[in-house]
């Protein structure tokens, strides 16, 4: 690979990329990264995650990135140092037209506990999370063609067989069951 630079000088933090708000502050700029691999979708989306191993410690930011290169082969734990443009793709913030990857290291990083409901999904964006509650399968229409599951932490009840359509009542119950549910990706396609 071509060399970006030393590893450890001269990067630009993750947390930085991802900014606090939906779109990242660096959206069509070259930057240099650095990271640990949490999760390698090389065959699947074409990518694999990084993650800042000691972030910045605000809950407004994400200390993970998702990284759009389907080589050099990447292994969970290597720490890389990663040249490349940010962009916005489908609401999500990577690194794509990588043009260069080096290994600096290996390491580890701990998963962030989370519990729903959560507010703010943009804050934890690409990072490696766990949830501490018990979760459930709400619904799988979608699992068989894009291996998609939604889970919630609880049953949850389509608002409209409940209360009357367009009412507060189930546009209230729609709202909370939105922010008791997340969709898990097989990362397959």
């Amino acid at each position: 690979p071509i060399s970006s630079g030393e590893c450890g000088t001269d990067y630009v933090p993750i947390y930085e990329i991802q900014g606090d708000g939906a779109e990242s502050p660096f959206d069509g700029q070259a930057v240099v990264v650095e990271g640990l691999v949490t999760a390698d979708f090389q065959t699947g989306k074409e990518g694999f995650f990084i993650q800042d191993p000691q972030g910045d410690g605000d809950t407004a930011t994400s200390d993970g990135i998702f990284i759009n290169a389907r080589t050099p082969d990447v292994n969970v734990g290597d720490y890389l140092r990663i040249s490349g443009v940010v962009k916005e793709y489908y609401e999500l913030t990577e690194i794509s037209d990588v043009n260069a990857i080096e290994l600096c290291g290996t390491g580890g990083v701990a998963a962030t506990p989370l519990s729903l409901p959560i507010e703010n999904f943009e804050a934890y964006e690409g990072m490696l999370v766990t949830f501490e509650q018990s979760l459930y399968i709400s619904e799988y229409y979608n699992y068989g063609r894009y291996g998609e599951l939604v889970l919630s932490s609880e049953r949850q009840f389509q608002p409209t067989a409940l209360f009357a359509p367009g009412s507060g009542q189930a546009d209230n119950l729609l709202a909370s069951n939105s922010a008791l549910r997340i969709t898990l990706d097989d990362g397959r396609d």
